[in-house]
């Protein structure tokens, strides 16, 4: 657990396992790659106002692989998410960040955001998930970029209020591409759909 430490902390080639938490963040940003969180009910989690860089890490069979909240910015980069029995990663409470090159295979949900995310989404594989990508009260955030969502039950949901902007991804093989609900409205400009059961729900 790191509480408003100092710079310049790093978490390199660990293993956390059979945790209530494995890596607990406020107001600290450590870097943080190359290391596993497994069994864990969250791998990581970033409290508050953190702007940790996560890069290569392997999150598996967590409840929560990583939660992000109260103004915190990380980067999460190239990073696999398997089998998370809940979310793999849940952001919410005015977070930013980027998350980009991650893989997010037979998860329960990959990517949940509650509220406002101002962030990038960009560059990640979303497969075999029951739901690939959630928004929720999301507005116009965040931005979905250059992502593959195939195999999934749900490739993406935007709900209750959300309008985020998707350009330029793959939907393949999904039983539903892309569900809008509940005044949930995306932005959908140059994607591919294909071969999916349902394109476009709305």
């Amino acid at each position: 657990e790191f509480v408003e430490a100092e710079a310049g902390s790093r978490i390199e080639h660990a293993r956390f396992s059979g945790c209530q938490q494995g890596v607990s963040l406020i107001a600290t940003s450590p870097l943080i790659r190359h290391s596993h969180f497994e069994d864990c009910d969250v791998g990581v989690q970033l409290l508050r106002e953190s702007n940790s860089v996560l890069e290569n890490n392997h999150f598996s069979n967590n409840r929560l692989g990583l939660k992000i909240g109260m103004r915190s910015a990380p980067q999460v980069l190239n990073n696999q998410f398997l089998q998370n029995t809940d979310v793999a990663i849940v952001v919410s409470n005015n977070s930013r960040g980027l998350i980009e090159g991650n893989l997010f295979r037979d998860n329960k949900m990959g990517l949940s955001v509650q509220r406002s995310f101002e962030a990038e989404v960009r560059d990640n594989q979303f497969i075999n998930n029951k739901t690939g990508l959630y928004c929720f009260q999301s507005k116009n955030t965040p931005l979905i970029e250059a992502n593959l969502f195939q195999g999934n039950e749900i490739g993406l949901s935007a709900y209750s209020f959300s309008y985020p902007a998707l350009r330029n991804n793959r939907f393949i093989d999904n039983r539903t591409a892309l569900r809008n609900d509940q005044f949930g409205s995306a932005l959908v400009e140059h994607n591919l759909f294909r071969n999916n059961e349902t394109a476009i729900y709305n």
